[in-house]
């Protein structure tokens, strides 16, 4: 007898079973080729004369080679081969309603009772209709997915208000006859590129991206019978690019104010402009995390894989890695361990790096070493014991714009970090600044911060004459998001006349220079007009004086 696989949006119709031209169709749940139904034209004749109704009679198979041979095929809970009956009632005491169509019902779909139910795969439901099933006096017919409609669906534009410098969200239509998505995210140059698959829902959030950068999405669908789409057209997104700080023109430069310019960005509602004096002792703060999202100790677990859950900060990776209450600890019994911090703009400051970890070995351990890299260069960390304590290390770096630190530890050798603070330059600084509709200031000659600037330059005045200044930029963005800070920039007002520790202003660096600021010191004259401070500190007193006699030294 001929079994044939049913072909969307036909009508078939079947002769008895029992006769010579008798046939019979399958259809298959598209995700397990051993389930399918069967459907077949029963006539009370020959070997079935005693059947209490006829009409067309379907099977539900779930096939298993072992239970099959063993002769256990509706033996336990999962019955493998059953009738799906028009009454929806097993029993010998209505067998007149086994056959369709009987009392109104002439379709099995995923909606009526009984319902197109499986027993394998994710999605329990066939999602092959078969309808419109007539019976005359020689042969039953029905429909196998009539009209059924192959969408292609489409990714909606991206809702300018799930963009941040980081992430989106995107959706598309859903389509009929979907079994599930498959969703295609890259980048330009593919160096981000990711494919969900088996998504039962028509929406996704994409997070932990790169700033500034366009991505491409598309989808297709796996319909019902198995079939799938073609890719939908692409639709592109760009996440929110930080703000790049340009040098300040010498023409915009003058003895006590400059102007600040910056590249645009799209849908920025303000930028937010911090400016402060330079001194010898200057930093900024570029990453902190504290762990505290590790809540127990699990040495079995590797969390490497999603870091994102146990971290402050976005965009950590590793291997190795494992919860331990308040921190992470690093390697295995027979693997080494790693960390690796999300990519950091290591360029101010000359490239000068300072991290700084709070760390102890294991429990039970003691001598271990934990390695730090920093754009190419290891320093070691010797850990005496299980006592967290916490170590500075200082890099000279190339001043990569991307530049990650890494920290390692060997197999059987586990250390434990609690805490990081990875910071460029030489000095502890941290900005805070809120977001305004109209330019704020606060601060003074020393150290400024600007907020609600609504183009993409602004003149800063009012600064000390002489001073050398660092400055950098954010974008609040019309969504509420923000840009982080750009790369810093220098200014030294009045042009390049004015020497560092040239307190007199003759173009020389000199006792006199010294005299000049003991004098300042013995008036008490403390309202000095920049040049005096030459350390940067906020102060006229002799430690002034001694960096004149290093720069005299050095020179």
């Amino acid at each position: 007898m001929p079994l044939t696989d049913a072909v969307a949006d036909t009508q078939y119709t079947l002769n008895p079973i029992d006769g010579n031209d008798g046939e019979a169709v399958k259809v298959v749940n598209s995700q397990s080729s051993n389930e399918y139904y069967i459907f077949e034209y029963r006539k009370k004749q020959g070997w079935n004369v005693s059947m209490k109704s006829e009409g067309l009679f379907a099977y539900h198979v779930t096939y298993s080679q072992s239970a099959w041979s063993g002769n256990t095929v509706n033996n336990y809970d999962l019955q493998r081969m059953t009738p799906i009956c028009a009454d929806n009632a097993w029993s010998t005491t209505s067998e007149q309603g086994d056959c369709y169509p009987y009392n109104g019902n002439d379709k099995i779909t995923d909606t009526t009772t009984p319902k197109a139910s499986l027993n394998e795969g994710t999605i329990k439901l066939m999602g092959k209709p078969v309808t419109e099933i007539a019976k005359t006096s020689g042969n039953v017919s029905f429909w196998y997915c009539k009209d059924y409609v192959k969408e292609i669906p489409v990714i909606e534009p991206v809702d300018e208000s799930t963009i941040t410098i980081t992430a989106f969200a995107c959706q598309w239509n859903a389509v009929d006859n979907a079994l599930y998505y498959t969703l295609n995210v890259y980048s330009d140059d593919h160096s981000y590129d990711q494919t969900l698959d088996n998504l039962t829902v028509t929406s996704q959030t994409f997070t932990s991206l790169t700033p500034g950068t366009r991505y491409n999405l598309r989808v297709k669908v796996t319909y019902s019978d198995g079939t799938q789409s073609d890719w939908s057209q692409v639709t592109t997104v760009g996440t929110k690019a930080n703000p790049v700080m340009l040098q300040a023109e010498q023409s915009q430069v003058g003895s006590t104010q400059f102007t600040a310019s910056w590249q645009p960005q799209d849908h920025v509602a303000s930028y937010t402009l911090h400016v402060r004096k330079r001194t010898l002792a200057d930093y900024d703060l570029l990453l902190h995390e504290t762990f505290d999202k590790c809540t127990t100790t699990n040495t079995s677990n590797n969390i490497a894989s999603s870091l994102s859950k146990y971290t402050d900060n976005t965009g950590w990776t590793g291997s190795y890695v494992y919860q331990n209450i308040g921190g992470v600890s690093l390697s295995s019994t027979s693997s080494a361990g790693k960390l690796v911090s999300p990519a950091l703009d290591l360029s101010g400051y000359n490239g000068k790096v300072v991290v700084k970890v709070n760390a102890a070995c294991i429990s039970g351990g003691s001598g271990y070493t934990l390695q730090v890299n920093v754009d190419g260069t290891t320093q070691n960390i010797t850990l005496p014991s299980t006592a967290a304590e916490d170590y500075t290390l200082i890099f000279e770096t190339s001043g990569n714009t991307a530049g990650k630190v890494t920290f390692s530890a060997s197999p059987k050798k586990k250390v434990v970090i609690y805490d990081i603070k990875i910071y460029s330059g030489n000095g502890e600084f941290v900005a805070q600044a809120a977001p305004s509709k109209a330019p704020v200031e606060t601060g003074d000659h020393n150290e400024r911060t600007i907020t609600g600037i609504e183009g993409t330059s602004y003149t800063v005045s009012d600064l000390t004459a002489g001073g050398e200044y660092i400055y950098r930029v954010k974008a609040l963005f019309s969504n509420g998001s923000e840009s982080q800070w750009s790369n810093l920039e220098s200014v030294l007002l009045g042009g390049n006349s004015y020497l560092p520790g040239d307190v007199n202003g003759d173009g020389e660096v000199n006792v006199l220079d010294i005299n000049a600021v003991i004098e300042a010191i013995l008036s008490g004259n403390t309202t000095y007009n920049g040049r005096e401070d030459v350390n940067g500190d906020g102060e006229v007193n002799v430690l002034d004086a001694n960096q004149i006699v290093g720069i005299i030294l050095a020179n």
